[in-house]
């Protein structure tokens, strides 16, 4: 038996080697192409479901009040994508969701109850200072018992899910550095 011949290795040609060099490194996707084509799922799926919202269900973007519900529906569906767009990226770099930030493991604990607090201190600032520069005005109490804590734990969950998606969004676009 005569073995096989092998087939020669073709080497990439300058122009080749130059265009591989500047869409992957030593890591990976290098870092500026990573975060582009992270932005660019993100803005295509925005549009995509702005289109289909539009079209087929004929819903236009609210023009009322802020409310907890609505905020609720509007974060909710920004992390989704957000969360989509990581675990695309997550299957593009053969990394964990997990890297990209928010492990599972470290949910409600320490950093989490110190954002808590950091945020609600912050709100708390900027609605005195308001108050006392004389453009926001509290108001009077609208709701009693069973109202009140309902409305309360609307925007509870409504900023809590505004600084999950804020938190998982600049834990992403770190890690496409």
């Amino acid at each position: 038996m005569y073995p096989l011949p092998s087939k020669p290795q073709r080497r990439a040609k300058p122009l080749e080697r130059f265009i591989a060099n500047a869409f992957v490194g030593r890591g990976g996707i290098r870092a500026g192409w990573r975060l582009a084509i992270f932005l660019a799922i993100v803005v295509g799926l925005i549009a995509g479901l702005s289109f289909i919202a539009r079209t087929v269900f004929h819903v236009n973007p609210p023009t009322g009040p802020m409310e907890p519900l609505s905020l609720l529906h509007n974060e909710g569906v920004a992390f989704l994508i957000i969360l989509f767009a990581g675990w695309v990226m997550s299957k593009i770099e053969h990394r964990r969701i997990a890297d990209y930030g928010l492990p599972m493991r470290r949910a409600f604990q320490g950093q989490f109850w110190l954002g808590i607090l950091f945020g609600f201190a912050a709100i708390t600032v900027l609605l005195g200072s308001m108050r006392l520069a004389g453009v926001f005005r509290f108001g009077t109490i609208g709701l009693r018992g069973s109202e009140l804590l309902e409305y309360g734990a609307l925007w509870g969950l409504a900023f809590l899910l505004v600084g999950v998606f804020e938190e998982f969004l600049f834990a992403v676009m770190r890690s496409s550095r």
